[in-house]
């Protein structure tokens, strides 16, 4: 099951998947599973890189309007590259500020 199954194309979590240079996989029941976005972003707010709360949040946010289940969403492991060339995961609703 791809991303078309979970949202149309024009959808407001499409859109965020292409402004943000994410990458969506699901698991074999067809639940998001991992997101990979390759922007760097730290969880520092006084970093000059983008915020990774704030981008989870985003991302919660365009799930939900897409008419998809947070719940679910929330469960995702979020990956991301961190300052300094290393990575950070976590999932999507343990670091969004909702």
């Amino acid at each position: 099951m791809g991303l078309a199954d979970h949202v149309a194309e024009s959808s407001p979590f499409q859109k965020w998947i292409a402004e943000n240079g994410a990458d969506l996989e699901f698991d074999d029941g067809g639940n998001p599973k991992r997101m990979r976005i390759d922007t760097v972003l730290s969880l520092k707010k006084a970093d000059s890189f983008e915020n990774a709360r704030r981008v989870a949040q985003e991302a919660i946010d365009a799930w939900r309007h897409s008419g998809n289940d947070v719940v679910r969403f929330s469960k995702t492991t979020m990956v991301w590259r961190t300052p300094g060339s290393g990575k950070d995961s976590h999932r999507v609703g343990a670091i969004a500020d909702w």
